[in-house]
């Protein structure tokens, strides 16, 4: 079906054209204006130079309407709408599991633990493109998708470190979505496993490579969502007032110079003999900008 009129798309690219019924149109126009991204040739140049505008202050659904837009257009990571409402979905999950650990302290330990896991795969459950839920709460995958038009896996641990929580350490939700991949199973399962089993194995078995989109929601003074879209990351701080996430930092680096390091140290005896000799001389004053390093 065509569509003319004076809510016909204005402009040279056809594709911008005959969009649909006036609501439609007006609809569309209001998300593009909200996610800060022009039309047609407009929309390319800005995206092409990132730097000539910020996005910070966007809050989580128009960063993500933004990265839809500019997908649609040919400049940005590859994003679609279904990657949107999983997003979403994610975030969704992670504000309801902050609002269980106001009062955390007060609970049992394994009640906080499995709510957080049942809030996740309840936030996610009725996704209609997700095929597979893996949850580190639990011993089996679960198949969420009745047929092979579903294509994505999302991979979480719904409350990585609660043990720590009554002494004031973080925990968090970390995450992971892959696309679903039918052939990426080694040899020789089929006689101990089962067809189900099979199935869920090929879907979450995954490099990381193979990652759309990973993050991890951390919850203490201040609940932060960091996002990996493509090869950029991006943070964003939950305002309790409006009940959104809020991106206060994009494209976010590793420094080129560094004065910590973290890792669990009583591993150390079990570490080849160089990299202990590296750890040495970053406390010694001997690493790489002549100054010690500090253990976080």
């Amino acid at each position: 079906v065509e569509f003319s009129g004076p809510f016909q798309a204005v402009g040279d690219d056809k594709q911008e054209k005959n969009m649909g019924p006036p609501a439609f149109v007006a609809l569309v126009s209001l998300a593009e204006r909200s996610a800060g991204v022009g039309r047609s040739r407009s929309c390319r140049a800005r995206a092409a130079d990132e730097k000539s505008y910020s996005r910070v202050g966007y809050s989580l659904i128009q960063f993500l309407l933004g990265l839809q837009l500019e997908s649609r257009v040919g400049t940005g990571t590859e994003w679609s709408p279904e990657l949107t409402k999983l997003t979403y979905s994610l975030a969704f999950g992670c504000k309801r599991i902050h609002r269980l650990l106001d009062m955390a302290a007060l609970r049992d330990e394994q009640f906080v633990l499995t709510r957080a896991n049942s809030i996740m795969k309840s936030s996610l459950w009725r996704h209609n493109r997700l095929a597979v839920i893996s949850s580190q709460q639990e011993y089996k995958a679960l198949m969420v998708g009745e047929n092979l038009a579903e294509e994505f896996v999302c991979v979480f641990n719904p409350l990585d470190c609660y043990d720590g929580v009554k002494a004031g350490i973080p925990s968090a939700t970390t995450f992971g979505v892959y696309r679903r991949n039918l052939s990426c199973l080694a040899s020789n399962f089929e006689s101990k496993i089962n067809e189900e089993e099979i199935s869920c194995l090929q879907t979450t078995l995954q490099p990381g490579s193979s990652l759309l989109l990973a993050g991890y929601c951390t919850y203490s003074s201040a609940t932060v969502l960091t996002l990996c879209v493509g090869s950029k990351v991006h943070i964003f701080n939950l305002d309790d007032e409006i009940g959104e996430f809020v991106l206060t930092r994009e494209n976010v680096r590793v420094p080129d110079k560094g004065y910590t390091y973290t890792f669990e140290e009583s591993l150390m005896p079990t570490w080849s003999d160089n990299l202990q000799q590296h750890i040495l001389k970053l406390r010694e004053q001997e690493g790489p900008f002549g100054e010690s390093y500090e253990s976080r």
